[in-house]
């Protein structure tokens, strides 16, 4: 047996119920200890399909690197041609062999990242990746050979890599090593760091000194550490951790985390199956308490739209305040396009925005029209429609 599947795989983020960036930092600690697998690796077209909203939620050094940290002997480049050709990223892991003489765990941390270096003959590769938080790893290279000099090819984030506007950024550097010597790889959130390391007894050209590299990547680390994080928490807005009361209750088969769900800020992605909550030909009626009276001047309430799941936007959303949680007035609401036919295949995240004059209130009011029933076009005709809601930022 040379390798096998029986794993979640890069397929999956063909589709909308992706992989987590933390999943590759997993399963070398679980699956890949049975033995070899198949996780397709080598995608370096991460926003693959733009117009469906279907992506990779990792960097491209990130992709790169799952090569060396994974292992199969049935070494697979699963993107198309044309996202290889002239990519300096293809014509660094070109070299990677199928199979290794040796293995170490460098740093490691289950969930959270993954430093590993392989030896095949001559050659080391070096590779880490990360879960969605950006990092700073110093990794030792007392596995090389004692008093040799070595270069190291690397490819990594550059300060410019952003795991959702920018995550194909990479750049290349050349340095000399020893064994006595420290690597600080800066990984961007979701990020990768690759390195290819062999003798070369001529002088390289194009390359820096460690301290150089050394300083370049403190430097990226502290605007990695600035980014916005993947399923980070949305805290600057006066809706965050505050109690919600239910006027009508979400449907228990999609309960998100509870009542929390809404204002617990976070915001979620387009797999129905991940922090939405669900409301079964109801409407969605809730109340939000700002615990203190406060200026309000908006209201931003995120729907989804998944036909294939029989899941659709709203037909109206208001927005009502109240001073006494009693009395309430409409400030704001907005009026939906019809559910016109769509591709049932497309999925679709409706951030609607509530502008409100700026007006004083404890408690907001907001009220979703469910459709009730699916549309004359759908499959499911006449039968009862799912109105999803993630959520609400009010500020």
């Amino acid at each position: 047996l040379m390798t096998q599947e029986a794993i979640r795989g890069n397929e999956w983020n063909a589709t909308y119920r992706t992989t987590p960036p933390y999943h590759s930092c997993i399963l070398p600690f679980t699956r890949f200890v049975a033995g070899p697998a198949d996780y397709t690796t080598g995608i370096f077209k991460i926003i693959h399909s733009p117009e469906q909203n279907k992506r990779l939620y990792t960097t491209t050094s990130h992709q790169m690197a799952l090569l060396t940290v994974f292992y199969s002997p049935m070494l697979m480049f699963a993107d198309e041609i044309e996202n290889y050709e002239n990519s300096k990223a293809f014509h660094f892991i070109k070299d990677i062999p199928a199979t290794w003489h040796k293995t170490k765990f460098l740093k490691s941390e289950p969930g959270k990242y993954v430093c590993v270096a392989r030896n095949y003959e001559n050659k080391w590769f070096v590779a880490a990746v990360t879960n969605e938080y950006s990092r700073l790893l110093k990794i030792p290279m007392d596995f090389l050979s004692d008093n040799i000099n070595y270069i190291a090819e690397i490819c990594c984030d550059t300060k410019h890599t952003n795991w959702e506007t920018n995550p194909e950024s990479i750049e290349t550097y050349k340095i000399e090593i020893k064994n006595t010597d420290t690597i600080m790889a800066a990984l961007a959130g979701t990020g990768g760091f690759n390195m290819k390391i062999y003798i070369d007894n001529d002088n390289p050209e194009n390359s820096i000194s460690i301290q150089e590299f050394n300083e370049h990547s403190l430097e990226n680390y502290a605007i990695f550490a600035k980014a916005k994080v993947f399923g980070g928490k949305h805290t600057d807005n006066l809706s965050y951790n505050k109690p919600v009361k239910y006027n009508t209750n979400f449907n228990p088969l999609y309960p998100a985390s509870g009542e929390t769900a809404l204002t617990d800020g976070i915001k979620t992605t387009y797999d129905y199956r991940k922090n939405w909550q669900g409301f079964y030909y109801d409407n969605l009626d809730v109340t939000i308490d700002l615990e203190r009276e406060t200026e309000v001047s908006s209201v931003e309430i995120s729907f989804l739209e998944s036909p294939h799941d029989w899941i659709f936007k709203p037909k109206k959303v208001s927005a009502y305040k109240s001073i006494d949680g009693e009395n309430f007035t409409p400030i704001a609401e907005k009026i939906l396009k019809d559910n016109a036919e769509i591709n049932p295949h497309l999925a679709n995240i409706y951030n609607i925005n509530l502008d409100v004059e700026n007006t004083e209130a404890r408690y907001i009011k907001i009220v979703a029209e469910n459709i009730k029933t699916c549309p004359n076009w759908h499959v499911g005709k006449g039968q009862k429609a799912w109105l999803f809601c993630d959520e609400i930022i009010v500020k």
